[in-house]
């Protein structure tokens, strides 16, 4: 496990790149977790090409605007 920065998006959050030791390629996922209040949103990306990056801000920033909008 590789940790990758972040979103800047709710109150909390976190990203890192999780490998399969059987892919061939040894490419893995990027797992972005945001937290808004008591409640976690999990983004699970493919690693695609290159270095890996998180889910893209404005998900997160979109996702955490509607959890906090039903919060109240």
């Amino acid at each position: 496990m590789k940790e990758v920065r972040a979103p800047a998006a709710g109150d909390d959050a976190v990203s890192y790149l999780i490998t399969n030791a059987s892919a061939p390629d040894g490419r893995g996922n990027v797992e972005s977790v945001v937290r808004t209040g008591g409640t976690l949103s999990m983004f699970l990306l493919s690693q695609g090409e290159g270095e890996p990056t998180a889910v893209p801000e404005a998900v997160a920033r979109k996702q955490h605007e509607r959890l906090r909008d039903v919060r109240g």
